[in-house]
């Protein structure tokens, strides 16, 4: 009797999971689509290479250590490009290249996510979130 609770337990939570990350996924859509994203455009803007990852972390890094100004960003659907280029020496290239990229994480560590976030990095953990070293 005992092994038949724990196996239907498990069947109810992985519906329960498979059901809030569908949900979350459905949310995050429509964040994406109203900065003029989706999933698929995201695949291509990714960076590719280890150094140019290093360069959108230590951006990501920034921004989330900086108090208020990921929230700010969400709120005006604007990555401040100038503000990261020249108060904090970031290349302007970069940033216009991984824009999307850039705003999609930054979406993610903020929004209530958590099933997506399993999907991320490991190193993006609450220090990394919360621009600790």
């Amino acid at each position: 009797m005992e092994r038949e609770y724990e196996a239907s337990r498990y069947v109810y939570d992985s519906a329960k999971e498979k059901e809030n990350l569908s949900r979350e996924i459905t949310e995050v859509n429509k964040e994406f689509s109203g900065w003029g994203f989706n999933w698929k455009l995201l695949q291509k803007k990714c960076p590719k290479q280890q150094r140019s990852r290093r360069a959108c972390f230590a951006v990501i890094k920034s921004i989330t250590a900086t108090p208020g100004l990921a929230e700010r960003i969400i709120k005006k659907r604007q990555l401040p490009i100038t503000e990261l280029s020249v108060n904090r020496g970031f290349s302007q290239k970069m940033l216009e290249k991984y824009r999307h990229y850039l705003v999609a994480v930054i979406i993610l560590l903020q929004g209530d996510y958590p099933y997506i976030r399993t999907f991320m990095p490991q190193f993006m953990d609450n220090d990394f979130i919360a621009g600790g070293n």
